[in-house]
This record gives C-alpha cells, sequence and structure tokens, in this order.
C-alpha cells in the first residue's frame, strides 16, 4: 500500500496565560505559530471553538477582530465553532466574562477579511440538548461558487 502523506496538518496556538486566549493579547501568539509552522505545511485556516470547550469562555470582540485581521493579514479562512453558543455563562463569580459574539455579527470591514473567507458552525446537538440528532449548520457566504465535493443543495 503506498504511503501518502498527510493532506493537512494541524499546529496548535500555545498561550501561556490563560486570560490571553480570549483578549486582543491573542494576535502575538497567532504570529509565532504560523511562523513556527513546518515548511511543509501550507496553513489555510484558523480555527477557534466560541464559546471554548469546555469552559464555556467566549472570546472577545476585540480577539475576534484580532483573528479576523490576523487572516486577511495572512490570506487564510476564519472558522468558527459556535456549537456551544447558547451555552455560556454571564459569570461565575464577581468578574464579567464577555458574551458570546457569533463572528457572523462582525464589521468584517473593519477587519479587512471577505465574507467568502468567514465560516461558522453550529448545532442542535448540544444547545438543545439533541445528542441523537445528526444535524449541524454550516455558514458559508451564499455568493460564493466553489462546488464542495458531496455537497447538493436543493
Amino acid at each position: 500500500m503506498p504511503h501518502h502523506p498527510p493532506r493537512c496538518c494541524l499546529i496548535p496556538v500555545d498561550v501561556p496565560r490563560f486570560h490571553e486566549s480570549f483578549g486582543s493579547e491573542l494576535r502575538p501568539h497567532l504570529e509565532h505559530a504560523f511562523q513556527s509552522a513546518p515548511p511543509n505545511c501550507a496553513i489555510r485556516a484558523l480555527i477557534i471553538c466560541n464559546p471554548n470547550n469546555p469552559l464555556g469562555q467566549c472570546y472577545s470582540r476585540a480577539a475576534l477582530h484580532e483573528c479576523l485581521s490576523f487572516c486577511a493579514a495572512r490570506n487564510l479562512h476564519f472558522v468558527s465553532d459556535e456549537i456551544y453558543a447558547l451555552s455560556v455563562y454571564s459569570s461565575v463569580d464577581d468578574r464579567v466574562l464577555p458574551p458570546f459574539i457569533s463572528a457572523l455579527s462582525l464589521d468584517l470591514q473593519e477587519t479587512g477579511l471577505g465574507m467568502e473567507k468567514v465560516h461558522t458552525v453550529w448545532s442542535f446537538s448540544k444547545d438543545f440538548g439533541c445528542s441523537g440528532l445528526r444535524l449541524v449548520s454550516l455558514h458559508l457566504n451564499p455568493f460564493h461558487t466553489t462546488e464542495t465535493p458531496g455537497a447538493h443543495s436543493s
């Protein structure tokens, strides 16, 4: 059996202090991960889970703006896994946590990233406790005309 090289590689973004993961301090860590990627790995997208799993912490508007601006500067797609969108906490103690903000609600012109490069994922299974329901909502730009193998529209 012939050996085929992987078609995808994951480059984790190492953020040493937890609070830097969700604020405007995220950009330097994104840049470092991008620069540290192996030369044979063509980075095509930044994927985040918002709200974060398992802690339910949401990315601030400033952090999302930084992520989108980073993607615009590097010509990357931005994928926001928003499966836990309705499963957030307003506060755990006296701290005020950022509310959930969908990538679809941001002003993309401010970031320089076109709508054709912003994708969100949402599902009934987590927010409505329908764990057996295998249904997901994938939001793509309706004017993006690239065909996806195996995808059909009605």
